[in-house]
C-alpha cells in the first residue's frame, strides 16, 4: 500500500466508512492528513511521509516511544509508515537457498 492510500483509508475509517464525511472534514487545522484526505496528492504540500508522522505523534499525544509500540498494526493503515519513512522491503529470494535446499536434501534412490 502507498503512503497516499493508506491516509485515504485511515481517514475513511476515522470517519466511519463514510465518504462525504471524509469529503466536508472539519478538522482541517489538526488534522496533518487533512490535505491528502481524498486520496490525492497536494501540489506544494510536499510529501506524504511527514504529514503522517506528524498524525502518529498526534495520535499518541507527542510520545515518540508510544508511537514506536503503537498496538494499531492490525487496524491503522498508517501503521507501516508510523516513523515518517517508508518500511523496508523484504530481501527477494534469488532462488539460491531453494536450489541449497534441494542439494541437500536426501532422497532415497530405488533402482
Amino acid at each position: 500500500m502507498t503512503p497516499l492510500k493508506a491516509i485515504r483509508a485511515r481517514c475513511v475509517d476515522c470517519c466511519d466508512g463514510e465518504l462525504a464525511t471524509v469529503r466536508h472534514c472539519d478538522f482541517k487545522e489538526e488534522c496533518p492528513l487533512w490535505p491528502f484526505r481524498m486520496g490525492k496528492g497536494v501540489k506544494g504540500k510536499g510529501g506524504l511521509l511527514k504529514p503522517i508522522r506528524r498524525y502518529c505523534l498526534w495520535c499518541m499525544r507527542d510520545q515518540p516511544k508510544e508511537v514506536r509500540l503503537c498496538p494499531s498494526s492490525e487496524r491503522c493503515a498508517l501503521y507501516p509508515f508510523r516513523f515518517g519513512r517508508r518500511p523496508q522491503k523484504s530481501p527477494r529470494s534469488t532462488g539460491v537457498e531453494a536450489v541449497e535446499a534441494a542439494v541437500n536434501t536426501a532422497v532415497p534412490i530405488t533402482v
